[in-house]
């Protein structure tokens, strides 16, 4: 349904400065994104390199069963 969270997507708030929002909002325009879409991918390409373990797995799964327990986000 629309307007609900994706309980497999952890969502946070970041501020900042107006005009590294403005940069934000130019660097996305020129890539035929929105900012939001920008932002992810910046980060998504950043960590790429970051390996996952087992441990790391469970503490996702964890993670997804307590939102799905309360029904909310992650």
């Amino acid at each position: 349904m629309a307007g609900q969270h994706d309980k497999r997507k952890h969502q946070i708030t970041v501020k900042f400065p107006h005009p590294t929002w403005r940069q934000i909002e130019k660097r996305a325009e020129e890539s035929n994104e929105t900012p939001g879409q920008y932002i992810r991918d910046v980060v998504t390409l950043n960590v790429a390199d970051v390996e996952l373990t087992a441990a790391d797995a469970r503490i996702i799964q964890e993670r997804l069963a307590a939102a799905e327990r309360r029904g909310g986000m992650v």
